[in-house]
């Protein structure tokens, strides 16, 4: 006999990236996820998303564990807290 839980899944606390290429690139993908969030309703409290420039042919978007329903949509892998440096902007960060 099955036993079903009404329980609510733990969430996730890992951190996603998402390697999108040179600058081009990243302009594309900010303004897909800027759409994204907009559509989110409610938008989670702790949503973070963190673009990091490595030099013009390399970007990283980086997602805190509330923003991992966009991680997900967007392919992004489970990876370590970024650390910001001078090349981190915040795109977007719930308030």
């Amino acid at each position: 006999m099955a036993t079903t839980s009404s329980a609510k899944p733990t969430p996730r606390r890992t951190w996603h990236s998402k390697f999108v290429g040179d600058d081009a690139a990243a302009a594309r993908a900010s303004a897909i996820l800027r759409e994204r969030i907009a559509e989110l309703t409610p938008i989670p409290k702790g949503l973070v998303v963190l673009v990091q420039a490595h030099g013009a042919l390399s970007t990283t978007f980086y997602f805190s564990p509330e923003a991992s329903a966009l991680a997900d949509a967007l392919g992004a892998v489970p990876c370590a807290k970024p650390t910001p440096n001078a090349n981190t902007t915040v795109l977007f960060r719930a308030r």
